[in-house]
């Protein structure tokens, strides 16, 4: 997944608040590879995870956003290209659910507004704007590798209650392509 190549390398990961989840895994896995970190959740417990980071070696630091508020987007994306003067990977982890506030699951007859736009805000819209604050600087370098984190819900199965999480989960890859698109000629791979 991650070679040679990678040393010296900065990689911003969402969604790596919880000790033992998919984006400390990703953070871990990177830092193992020689990347500098740079990872952000939700709240404040970030900053154990930074310490653990650093406890095994790896250089990192941590900043807490919510990546569904484009302003905050906007400043995570102006300070994590401060760190090192570049962002080389970005790992959209976050989603489903943040601290405090699981994901609302809800049939989608019943399902307010409110309930769906917070579903595809968490899973799919805190990736576009994550992805749209570090790619200028990408573009500029012609350098850069983006990785979505999806789901097979959505994109082979779906469970009631999750229609959703599942559209976004959907909508995650067709962004993913269209993306890869654009940005290809740049010397980015999504």
């Amino acid at each position: 997944m991650f070679n040679a190549n990678d040393q010296g390398r900065v990689a911003l990961v969402s969604g790596a608040g919880s000790e033992r989840g998919i984006g400390m895994a990703i953070a871990r896995r990177l830092g193992a590879a020689g990347v500098k970190l740079i990872i952000t959740a939700s709240s404040a417990r970030i900053a154990e995870r930074v310490a653990e980071l650093r406890a095994e070696g790896f250089d990192a630091h941590g900043r807490v956003a919510d990546l569904t508020d484009e302003t905050q987007v906007r400043e995570l994306g102006q300070w994590a290209e401060s760190l090192w003067g570049r962002i080389d990977i970005l790992v959209n982890n976050a989603g489903m659910a943040m601290q405090g506030s699981p994901e609302p699951f809800s049939e989608l007859a019943s399902m307010d507004l409110h309930t769906w736009n917070l579903s595809l805000a968490r899973n799919l819209t805190s990736a576009f704007l994550l992805t749209r604050a570090v790619l200028p600087g990408m573009k500029a370098r012609g350098y850069g590798r983006i990785v979505n984190i999806s789901s097979t819900t959505g994109t082979r199965g779906s469970n009631p209650g999750e229609s959703a999480y599942s559209a976004a989960k959907a909508g995650m890859l067709g962004m993913n392509m269209g993306l890869a698109l654009e940005v290809a000629s740049h010397g980015i791979t999504v």
